[in-house]
């Protein structure tokens, strides 16, 4: 029998801990009416019982009584020590129950387990690690009985514990009889006819950018729009089950095809990118509101991260504008150059205004953006046409086949399985003229040489004699983004802009010269870019 390292009389703490799941003798009340009656028999005074339920003995967070007892150590308590019912109550990870118990012992204080058998001495501390281990060994060893138990249960029965995602519905099936004989239900995920339409209709919608708030207004599939990102994010609604680390293929009849499926996530990547000021978001309050001219637009040449303005006051009296590099800054990988901001900006502004839309340059882009236009329109006009004709062979089929069954009856099963396919077949069809129809082009309307010429020159007047927040505007609906880099005195990067910019009524505001109003709007992609190459003196 292990030695009792209190004197009879001496005060102690009691520290209990159950995981809420676990054998009920083992549970806080058993471990408390048992530590009661062993301090009792020992003469020992409980002056205080410590109580974790319901809390992993994996980790420490959030359990507050533990954080509790050990300030009370930390401030010199008059208790000798602390009694557990074993160690693995205490904890189960070998790092966190030899750093406690190390800590209350170099304060002074005595740790005891009633029912570990652990001799004094050094050999004792060696057989605590035994212990520590053991017990952490068989929460690693629970952790993959418990996944091998998961994944047979969805392997062999496609059923998952747990609430279904919103548009499914829980089945129950009945995977065999628990000890005392009764019928063990788990439940499987199917689809929802209910709410198949109106999920596939929120993929429709997002796929084509709409917003959040719109898509909840028309579907109403939850009560607010918070839990849209993680709606659209999961992969059941492709007929994927992802359950933790595992992944299901073909778990389930898919509502949305794969391919609208992975069509919303580069949609919602790209709103996730917009949110954060560390990516190339012009909206940002910061950066819309910038006295660096290219803030928002400015990246590195090297890793791509947005290049973010610093004024440095020098002893001088002097201040320095510059751009550096956020990710330089954020993960310190990418070189902390200064890159001035005169320079730089001056840079940009000249060739853009200078090279890029001189009249005759701009003209010749325009013809080139008509012509490639065009190539794009025929494509998409004969994809399409190729789409409606193999739909309306579907659905011809269909209407057969619909007549067939009514001749023969609901039992011909052949029939009956190639209507199916047929119906799925169908819906595919009709997703991919509706991603066809969201992702068209509208023709390039027709601008006169003149016209055309007008704008190049009073562009440039425009923004030289416009405030910093109007060049900015100008700026931003003319140019994607400008790559820097520096090399010693020289700055080496790329302007990628659009053009032409095309006089539309539809645009986030105009700029006034001569009483002329000229409307840029960017469309697509970058369709152009040019080097930039300049020396500065630092």
């Amino acid at each position: 029998m292990t030695k009792i390292p209190f004197s009879p009389g001496d005060r102690i703490f009691g520290y209990l801990r159950d995981s809420g799941h676990e054998d009920q003798e083992l549970s806080i009340e058993q471990q408390e009416s048992a530590l009661r009656k062993w301090a009792a028999e020992h003469n020992l005074v409980i002056t205080h019982i410590y109580k974790d339920e319901a809390k992993r003995g994996s980790s420490v967070i959030k359990r507050d009584e533990l954080q509790a007892m050990m300030y009370a150590f930390r401030h010199e308590c008059s208790e000798r020590g602390v009694v557990v019912w074993k160690y693995n109550r205490f904890a189960r990870s070998v790092d966190n129950a030899q750093f406690f118990r190390a800590e209350i012992r170099t304060l002074g204080y005595i740790f005891h387990s009633m029912n570990d058998k652990v001799p004094d001495g050094p050999m004792g501390r060696l057989f605590e690690a035994a212990i520590d281990f053991k017990d952490e060994q068989y929460l690693e060893d629970l952790s993959l009985d418990v996944k091998r138990g998961l994944y047979n249960l969805v392997e062999r029965y496609k059923c998952v514990p747990g609430s279904h995602p919103r548009g499914f519905m829980r089945e129950p099936v009945t995977i065999g009889l628990r000890r005392d004989g009764t019928p063990h239900i788990a439940h499987k995920w199917l689809p929802d006819p209910d709410f198949i339409p109106r999920v596939r209709r929120a993929f429709e919608m997002r796929a084509r950018r709409i917003s959040l708030g719109e898509i909840h207004k028309e579907t109403k599939l939850y009560s607010g729009i918070n839990s849209y990102s993680t709606f659209f994010a999961n992969t059941i609604y492709k007929g994927t089950l992802t359950f933790g680390e595992m992944v299901f293929e073909n778990y389930c009849e898919p509502i949305v095809t794969p391919e609208l499926w992975d069509q919303v996530q580069i949609v919602q990547n790209h709103y996730a990118r917009r949110k954060h000021v560390s990516t190339d978001s012009m909206d940002h309050p910061r950066r819309a509101k910038s006295r660096f001219l290219l803030s928002g637009i400015g990246r590195c040449a090297h890793c791509g991260s947005p290049l973010f303005g610093r004024s440095s006051p020098q002893k001088s009296g002097k201040t320095y504008d510059s751009y550096f590099c956020t990710r330089a800054y954020r993960k310190r990988d990418c070189t902390k150059s200064r890159i001035p901001r005169e320079t730089v900006e001056n840079a940009v502004v000249t060739t853009l205004t200078g090279v890029a839309l001189k009249p005759e340059n701009l003209l010749a882009a325009y013809e080139q953006l008509k012509s490639d236009s065009a190539k794009v329109l025929v494509e998409q006009t004969e994809k399409r046409l190729d789409l409606k004709t193999r739909l309306a062979s579907v659905r011809k089929k269909i209407s057969n086949l619909m007549a067939l069954l009514e001749d023969l009856g609901r039992d011909a099963k052949a029939p009956a399985k190639r209507l199916k396919e047929l119906e799925m077949d169908e819906t595919d069809l009709e997703s991919q003229i509706a991603e066809l129809d969201a992702a068209a082009i509208e023709p390039i309307p027709e601008i006169p040489p003149d016209i055309l010429a007008y704008i190049a020159v009073n562009f440039a007047r425009a923004f030289a004699s416009a405030d910093l927040d109007t060049q900015r505007l100008l700026l931003r609906l003319v140019v994607d983004h400008v790559e820097v880099r520096r090399e010693d005195k020289m700055l080496h990067g790329v302007i990628y802009y659009y053009y032409p910019p095309v006089p539309l009524p539809k645009v986030r505001g105009p700029a006034v010269v001569d009483d002329v109003s000229i409307f840029l709007t960017p469309s697509g992609p970058p369709l152009y870019r040019h080097i930039l190459k300049v020396e500065f003196h630092a």
